[in-house]
């Protein structure tokens, strides 16, 4: 009976302590529970805000930023189709005036041919004009043959009169000529000079547009990698905070059975008197294996706590990328924009 007493109470002792300890235990599951709960849903609605705003501010500047490019870059296809209109209409007048000097030059070979057969005409009425008048001083002795001379005489004056007036109407339409034909030279001459700037500044523009719409593909693409990887972090954190209702239902799951187990303390020391030895070290046993479980569940607490500040440090790098990258595609978008 001796012996049944100092293992009653060496047990007793055993019990005392192990429920001192359980409650120390029951007390800082709670305490830490409520502290990580609350907290974790801190660090997941600030990481939901922050995923908003990035999406938010990504979709602004989709806003904000797409339809300027779309109204650049029409705006530069229309110059550029008023360009080429313009590029157009100054080589048909190119065209009309090599084709209005080739008749030029040729009505102006016709004329000087026909100033030179009329040159010749001119020698030939002046040589008879010569021989009129000698024939004139041979005859003149006979009245007969000075009438045939003087008449010979003034026909030939007569057409050497006509053939002078021709010349000088030739001389002055093959002048008018020569200066219609410089007239269009100028003209020609102003028309290329015009043509081939036209041509520079559609060439220019042309260019223009094309590196606006390859900067507007860079940005597009870079905006859908920012999108991508913002719907990665969201996706992250979503999963973040699956595991972390998971653990949170594995906590209260754990504070249930300690409840429990403390309701069976509590049993067993009203029938302490009863109770054996292998009862309690049984009960002794099954407390021990629940804190052993509380401080498993510890350690996958603190690992998904790492997981989640891994995540924010991750999605902040990817948001400074996204930032700074758009501020680059930006500065060279303007500098475009001045350079056009």
């Amino acid at each position: 009976m001796q012996v049944d007493f100092l293992v009653y109470m060496t047990l007793k002792e055993q019990y005392d302590e192990l429920k001192l300890e359980h409650e120390a235990c029951q007390t800082t599951v709670k305490e830490v529970s409520s502290i990580t709960i609350t907290e974790e849903h801190k660090v997941i609605k600030e990481d939901v805000k922050d995923d908003a705003s990035e999406a938010s501010s990504a979709n602004e500047y989709v806003d904000a930023e797409e339809p300027h490019l779309v109204a650049e870059v029409s705006a530069l296809k229309q110059m550029l189709a008023t360009q080429r209109k313009e590029a157009e209409q100054l080589n048909a007048t190119i065209l009309k005036l090599t084709l209005t000097n080739n008749e030029l030059e040729t009505q102006l070979r016709e004329l000087r041919a026909t100033i030179e057969r009329k040159d010749e005409e001119l020698k030939l009425s002046t040589a008879a004009l010569h021989r009129a008048e000698s024939a004139r001083n041979e005859v003149s002795e006979s009245e007969n043959g000075e009438a045939e001379a003087q008449a010979a005489l003034e026909t030939a004056l007569n057409d050497n009169k006509r053939l002078e007036k021709q010349l000088l109407k030739f001389d002055g339409a093959m002048t008018v000529m020569e200066e219609e034909k410089a007239r269009l030279l100028a003209q020609l001459r102003e028309a290329e000079i015009a043509s081939a700037a036209a041509q520079e500044e559609v060439v220019k523009v042309q260019n223009a547009l094309e590196q606006l719409e390859s900067k507007s593909q860079t940005l597009s693409i870079k905006l859908k990698e920012a999108d991508q990887a913002r719907e990665q972090a969201e996706d992250n954190a979503v999963a973040a905070e699956a595991t972390v209702g998971t653990l949170q239902q594995q906590v209260r799951d754990v504070s249930t059975q300690l409840h429990e187990t403390q309701h069976e303390l509590e049993t067993l020391r009203e029938y302490q008197l009863t109770a054996s030895a292998a009862a309690l070290e049984e009960a002794t046993t099954k407390h021990q294996a629940l804190e052993r479980l509380w401080e498993d569940v510890k350690l996958e607490n603190e690992r998904l706590q790492a997981r989640v500040e891994e995540l924010e440090f991750r999605l902040a790098r990817s948001t400074l990328d996204g930032e700074t990258k758009a501020a680059e595609l930006q500065t060279q978008v303007e500098k475009v924009k001045r350079e056009a």
